[in-house]
């Protein structure tokens, strides 16, 4: 059996789940840091800082839930509304094409006087 590795233990999207469910934490700032390789040369680096770990509650795990569950309704609804918006679009323009279809037509080109291919 493969193992996994730590990414995508901690990476849901990479298909693994989180081993602890923990609140999204963003970087409160970056700091610059001077590290020392082992053949001597130094290199500088810019490092995130988080704020102290904590754990998701069990009620802002609900309100997440509950807040991306009506993102995902409110979605839905206006990919509705657009696919009906298109059909009635759509359904206009069939029934103006089969209008104009069943009018009688008329010659387009004007008749011209005199000789043709002249170019007087």
């Amino acid at each position: 059996m493969a193992r996994r590795s730590n990414a995508s233990l901690k990476d849901p999207e990479a298909g693994g789940t989180s081993l602890v469910n923990g609140a999204n934490l963003k970087p409160i700032r970056r700091v610059r840091r001077e590290l020392t390789s082992p053949d001597g040369s130094t290199h500088e680096v810019e490092v995130p800082v988080y704020p102290p770990f904590r754990l998701e509650t069990a009620e802002e795990r609900t309100t997440r839930e509950k807040r991306e569950k009506k993102a995902a309704q409110c979605q839905k609804a206006e990919d509705d509304a657009v696919r009906a918006a298109a059909a009635d679009s759509k359904a206009s323009l069939d029934s103006e094409a089969s209008a104009v279809s069943e009018a009688p037509a008329e010659s387009e080109t004007p008749e011209l006087d005199g000789e043709e291919g002249s170019n007087a």
